[in-house]
């Protein structure tokens, strides 16, 4: 990502949608992108806690 504005990377981040799950007393932070309708692909990783 590079310059000042508008770009196809700043408008792809711009879309993410934000969520968590929830597992007994763990709290997951998400991040989703893409059509509804597309395959799903689930990337996980350890820490850090944060993202983006």
């Amino acid at each position: 990502m590079t310059g000042v504005g508008s770009s196809p990377t700043v408008e792809w981040f711009a879309s993410l949608e934000q969520f968590e799950v929830r597992a007994g007393d763990f709290v997951f932070s998400g991040r989703a992108a893409g059509p509804t309708e597309g395959r799903l692909v689930l990337l996980l990783h350890g820490f850090p806690q944060s993202s983006l």
